[in-house]
């Protein structure tokens, strides 16, 4: 399924521009599809609970599925955002039920090692993705490649429906809140959570859709077609994918801090350095760069989330966990489209890195480091549920 997101990543902001939306509509269409992940964490925090991984996975490629058939078929920006607004609700219900049911099945202290292999699979995906979409739009177009996609969903739900164990449901102790009930309670109990490593984790992810976002718009600007700019974001997958185990180690060995702080200061350094790239070495290069920082820190906003998260109430914190840093994939692109239709699109790209070195600078000073956490909780039931 990663593969197929990668391949619709590259897709959202070429088939934005190819139907006449320029910078803004495409990072209109980033941020749909944004808002579509968060709208979806919290109702999906809930619902794990009570009817298990196995059922939401299916559902959540279900709404793929038929989002990327709608988004096959738009002749207009409408109908485009509506296939990117589902295809983020799905996807968003497909990514917190993983989270949740590794976080509910690693012993603590192999944790960093578990979800930076979760988010390694996500990092093969999108070294595949951009290229084999790269490659189907310049030989088939925009439709058949938005079939492709639709069609890999397909067959991880068959996948899935068959191989994946039904997974046993949790039923918490306590009757189920609201979901518009449950955020504000959960902010108010753990506010210095998100105030900190919840702020970093926001300027993270502004980051990340940044490069998803801007190094196909700036390939682009340059007059890279889409081939040449499907196979560099490919490698600079490669490069990302390459250090998801490495990272997890690190973070297992020596702290979270030690992963996120580079991984945030260098993928910002290389949305500072892009508009200065003008040729297709120069691209590549930076692109590399940006591939290197994202892979430190692969995992690292799950690992972090499920290290704060309370044995009692898990799936519901990572709900409003993944509600908050998926804010940044909302904010991001419309931050960005709205510079790049004011000012330029390297404008847009440096102040965009600009706020990964903020975000840098809260994780390094301001947030504590997650593993002290296992330690002085190692004897609790969390330590003894089933490992992998």
């Amino acid at each position: 399924m990663a593969t197929g997101e990668g391949i619709v990543l590259l897709l959202i902001p070429l088939f934005a521009v190819e139907l006449g939306g320029a910078v803004a509509g495409a990072g209109t269409m980033f941020a749909l599809k944004g808002i579509g992940s968060v709208l979806s964490d919290m109702p999906t925090g809930l619902a794990i609970a009570r009817f298990g991984e196995k059922r939401l996975m299916l559902f959540g490629l279900f709404l793929m599925f038929v989002s990327m058939l709608v988004s096959s078929f738009s002749q207009t920006l409408l109908l485009l955002g509506t296939g990117t607004f589902g295809f983020g609700v799905g996807f968003g219900v497909f990514m917190l039920t993983r989270l949740n049911f590794i976080a509910e099945t690693t012993f603590l202290h192999q944790r960093g090692r578990g979800m930076s292999i979760l988010g390694g699979i996500q990092r093969i995906g999108r070294f595949l993705g951009p290229i084999i979409g790269g490659v189907c739009i310049k030989f088939f177009g925009f439709q058949i490649t938005f079939l492709i996609a639709a069609l890999i969903a397909a067959i991880v739900f068959v996948f899935l429906l068959f191989v994946l164990p039904g997974a046993k449901k949790r039923t918490a102790k306590h009757h189920f809140p609201k979901v518009l009930a449950l955020i504000p309670r959960i902010l108010a109990e753990h506010k210095k959570i998100f105030l900190t490593a919840g702020v970093a984790a926001i300027a993270l992810q502004i980051t990340r859709v940044g490069r998803q976002l801007l190094f196909p718009l700036w390939g682009g600007q340059i007059g890279l077609d889409a081939a040449q700019i499907g196979f560099i974001l490919g490698l600079s997958s490669a490069i990302d994918m390459s250090l998801f185990f490495l990272s997890g180690i690190v973070m297992d060995r020596f702290g979270r801090k030690w992963a996120a702080v580079p991984c945030i200061f260098i993928l910002g350094m290389s949305l500072i350095l892009l508009p200065f790239s003008d040729s297709f070495l120069s691209f590549l290069l930076i692109g590399l760069l940006a591939g290197f920082g994202n892979g430190m820190g692969s995992g690292i906003i799950m690992t972090m989330g499920a290290d704060l998260s309370p044995s009692t109430e898990r799936s519901e914190f990572l709900g409003v966990w993944r509600f908050v840093g998926d804010l940044g994939t909302v904010v991001g692109p419309i931050f960005i489209g709205l510079l790049g239709k004011l000012f330029v699109l390297g404008t847009a790209s440096i102040a965009t890195g600009g706020i990964g070195l903020f975000g840098a600078g809260i994780m390094l000073f301001f947030v504590r480091e997650t593993m002290i956490k296992y330690e002085l909780n190692s004897n609790s039931q969390n330590e003894r549920e089933n490992p992998v």
